[in-house]
């Protein structure tokens, strides 16, 4: 019982920021990868991510972030890309685990969220979180891979550029999806895998289950709500943990689309993008690197 309580946790933290944007009327009240740092939380028990100054510091400063990039003049691409290699940078110099706070970086500039009040909704959800592990003590991380960390920022910068240029729907780079990509090529995985299969189709059920929880009528702060727990639940079927996939049911209300079609498609096609070429780059720069000279 206690298991699946925290498995439906994130769906109730979802549903409760859905309602708080609708009785407010504010979008920017939604932080999506609250609700995947929820997940990391409770859910999956990462411990890593559970010191509370850093949880509720760096999302906010990526906010912070995110909101001085929307304001900067310029086509969005070029400004989210930006964001995107400033917070991943921050990151890296500050060893924080807490990959996840990209998105809080990108997301003002994908979807053009300008005002402070973004920021205070971030921190205000990500207070909450911290309240929830409060007594917890982690040891500093370790530096992610500088090296894997860069493929991925210029991998991700040309897949954002190539939306943005060729006028694509900016969905096809949405910041959960960034997270997911990013995750993916620290750790090193594999690009041809059924890890990455698992991950591309998990990241476009999501999206289908937020579309179809915006567009239907009635209170869709349910249904939204059900939506983060009907992905935590497949994602505990096939084992693939993967949190972003439950920040991405919340994209479509952000966004304000209730295309399902529109959302799975483009988050399949921009989750498999940013999750296999960057991982592909990384494994064939490392053999190149570690192969023996000839002669």
């Amino acid at each position: 019982m206690r298991t699946a309580l925290r498995f439906a946790a994130p769906g109730l933290a979802a549903a409760v920021m859905l309602l708080a944007a609708q009785l407010l009327d504010d979008r920017a009240v939604l932080f999506p990868e609250a609700v995947a740092l929820g997940y990391g939380l409770w859910a999956l028990r990462r411990s890593a991510w559970a010191c509370p100054v850093p949880l509720v510091a760096i999302p906010t400063t990526g906010a912070v972030l995110g909101v001085v990039a929307a304001n900067l003049p310029g086509p969005w691409w070029w400004r989210a890309a930006a964001a995107l290699a400033v917070m991943v940078l921050v990151l890296h110099v500050v060893r924080s685990p807490l990959i996840p706070a990209v998105s809080a970086a990108v997301l003002p500039v994908v979807f053009d969220l300008r005002g402070i009040g973004y920021v205070l909704a971030v921190a205000v959800w990500c207070a909450l979180l911290a309240a929830s592990v409060s007594g917890t003590r982690t040891p500093r991380a370790p530096a992610w891979p500088g090296g894997r960390l860069a493929v991925f920022v210029v991998a991700a910068a040309v897949w954002i550029a190539v939306v943005g240029l060729a006028g694509l729907p900016p969905l096809l780079s949405a910041p959960p999806l960034l997270v997911a990509g990013l995750e993916f090529t620290a750790r090193g995985g594999r690009p041809l895998s059924w890890s990455t299969a698992r991950r591309v189709a998990l990241l476009a059920a999501a999206g289908v289950l937020g579309a179809v929880a915006a567009g239907l009528p009635g209170p869709t702060w349910v249904y939204g709500g059900v939506g983060v727990v009907l992905v935590v639940g497949l994602a505990a079927l096939v084992r693939e943990p993967l949190t972003p996939a439950a920040a991405l049911v919340l994209v479509p209300f952000v966004a304000g689309t209730a295309d399902p079609l529109l959302v799975g498609g483009a988050f399949a096609l921009g989750g498999l993008v940013l999750t296999v070429v960057p991982a592909a780059l990384v494994r064939a720069g490392e053999r190149r690197r570690w192969k023996p000279a000839r002669g």
